[in-house]
């Protein structure tokens, strides 16, 4: 905990700011019980305590914080599990907090309630149908890191309880198709439902107005906008037990397609390409006809004769498990394409063949909305990744594309793309980032010379030579492009194509002597604010069975000194002397 003096006010009183942060873990040894654990970390903090108290590069720029504690319970001979969980997520620069506290969860893994206990003769239709359960209890807070545990707070919680149950029945047609027809039942229980209804403050009156520049007179309605909450509606809680179900019905069909093509003799020694299309049909009711009714409520929207319409909306619109859709009954069709692309290869160096993956898990996806009036044909998705040089590098993308055109405001309408603009689909998303990650070490051998034979030769290098002294220097480069539409401030918009993100950085170790070496906790460059992003720098001496530091954060104006005990009998011992932000502001 920091109580930190910050200034003093006009008489001279102390403004302070205080703060707290808390860090803990625990990790259950394997063989502590056979049927239960326990572990996780808490880290958690208010008034951004890390920032104000810390100046290494991680604590500085780490603007999410989150804790997980589970406890989790088998039962052995029993398809059950239950678990008890406390879950806490944390933005550091928003102050806002998410704390789901306790999070219960039951799980009945699947069974088949007809199979029979002694087979006789071949296995039956029906003793294929299985069934899984879950249910599920949540409580979740969400607030201000300083009002975390405030009455309004802890009143305005929202907490419920799920229960979940599937069945379906798995098949082969014509040995190669995968079909599997299945139920889902869902049922929610939460101890408040919602009312909506307009403010009882009366919003305008009528009023008698007078032309510029004339005699006349009309009679008008005003509206004090500083005393008026006009068409603006509220949210009243009724407290009591409610419930509501849903279900639905699906049928899945999917398979698995090869080609093949392979080679005795040469470099390349085949291919192979992996594709897995499947298709769903999914069917839910109509929730809005009379026998659902009651999940829904209607609130007139304007106070002034005329001038409102109906509104409907579901009592159960704060739930944290969802809610009823108010839409008719819906079927839709989905359809999805996987794909998965490796190649064989003769490497002289290793005498065998090595297998290698070109890209993993491209995928295609969309719906057609069988049920819907207008629009039926959903965006199709596509995204994947492609690993270069031993996956040094991976390039991720994620594309989108609609059968549609849009209107002056980038809203999709009813028209099909090819026969207005004569191309297929449109894009209506494109996004690419190729992210970089290695060691300097590992740089050198990727473009270490080959010899004639096609194999490396080895590394040469002394240890002491200057390249060597950056063998464990790490390197980082992220750059992303992106291609979306974006409001021009005409009320239209325009297709943009830009870069959004170009940064490199350099992290590690320089071992000067064998003694002293200089450590970079982080070094970066924006290329796109140019400029170098806090740089993080300390000296390290060895001293046998201590190691000492210097570290050094110019742009922050701080610096950390700090003694340790090298691990072994004594390494509980820890002497830092830091000076920090608020330090460095008051010139302590």
């Amino acid at each position: 905990h920091f109580n930190n003096r910050v200034s003093e006010g006009p008489k001279a009183e102390k403004i302070r700011f205080n703060s707290f942060g808390l860090k803990w873990g625990h990790r259950q040894a394997a063989k502590a019980h056979p049927t239960r654990t326990f572990g996780g970390s808490i880290n958690i903090e208010t008034n951004r305590d890390q920032n104000r108290n810390r100046n290494d590069y991680q604590s500085v720029y780490q603007n999410t914080l989150s804790s997980n504690m589970t406890y989790s319970k088998r039962f052995p001979g029993r398809p059950y599990q239950f678990s008890a969980a406390l879950n806490h997520s944390q933005n550091t620069q928003t102050r806002l907090m998410t704390i789901s506290l306790p999070n219960l969860n039951f799980t009945m893994q699947r069974i088949f309630p007809f199979k029979r206990k002694l087979q006789e003769g071949a296995e039956r239709w029906y003793e294929k149908i299985s069934l899984t359960y879950n249910s599920q209890l949540q409580n979740t807070f969400n607030a201000v890191d300083t009002t975390l545990f405030s009455r309004k707070t802890l009143e305005t919680s929202r907490a419920g309880v799920r229960h979940q149950a599937n069945t379906d029945y798995n098949f082969k047609l014509f040995k190669y198709l995968n079909i599997a027809p299945s139920i889902s039942y869902e049922e929610n229980w939460y101890p408040y439902t919602v009312e909506k209804k307009l403010l009882p403050t009366r919003l305008a009156y009528d009023s008698v107005f007078q032309r510029e520049g004339t005699s006349e007179t009309f009679v008008g309605l005003a509206v004090d906008s500083l005393r008026s909450r006009f068409n603006q509606d509220t949210t009243i809680r009724n407290w009591g037990f409610s419930a509501y179900r849903t279900f639905r019905a699906g049928l899945s069909v999917n398979t698995a397609l090869f080609l093949t093509k392979q080679y005795r003799h040469g470099w390349f020694r085949g291919i192979r390409h992996t594709m897995k299309p499947s298709a769903s049909i999914g069917f839910a009711p109509d929730f809005t006809n009379a026998r659902w009714s009651r999940y829904f409520g209607t609130y007139y929207s304007d106070n002034r004769p005329g001038r409102g319409v109906d509104r409907t909306y579901s009592i159960y619109d704060d739930g944290i498990y969802g809610r009823p859709t108010y839409s008719p009954q819906s079927m839709i069709l989905g359809y999805s394409i996987s794909n998965v692309l490796e190649f064989k290869h003769y490497s002289a160096r290793k005498d065998t063949v090595l297998r290698k993956r070109i890209f993993d898990g491209l995928t295609f996806s969309g719906s057609y909305n069988l049920s819907a009036d207008t629009l039926k044909w959903s965006d199709i998705s596509t995204g994947g990744v492609f690993r270069f040089f031993k996956g040094v590098t991976n390039l991720n993308w994620d594309v989108a594309f609609s059968p549609y055109i849009n209107d002056a405001q980038g809203r999709a309408i009813n028209k099909f793309a090819i026969n207005e603009e004569g191309r297929l689909l449109r894009t209506t998303r494109f996004g690419i980032r190729i992210t970089s990650n290695l060691t300097l070490g590992q740089l050198r051998t990727i473009f270490s010379k080959k010899d004639d034979g096609g194999t490396k030769t080895k590394n040469t290098a002394k240890p002491d030579d200057l390249l060597s002294w950056f063998e464990t220097f790490r390197v980082s480069h992220n750059i992303a492009f992106v291609r979306q539409l974006l409001p021009t401030g005409y009320g239209t918009v325009k297709d943009t194509f830009f870069l959004s993100l170009n940064n490199v950085s350099l992290s590690g170790d320089i071992p000067l002597t064998g003694s002293w070496k200089l450590g970079f906790g982080n070094i970066a460059y924006d290329f796109q604010v140019k400029r170098i992003v806090y740089p993080d720098l300390r000296i390290i001496r060895d001293l046998h069975c201590w190691e000492m530091s210097l570290g050094w954060q110019p742009t922050r104006g701080t610096y950390l000194f700090s003694l340790y005990v090298k691990p072994g009998s004594l390494d509980f011992l820890k002497i830092p002397y830091r000076k920090n932000n608020l330090d460095a502001q008051v010139q302590f």
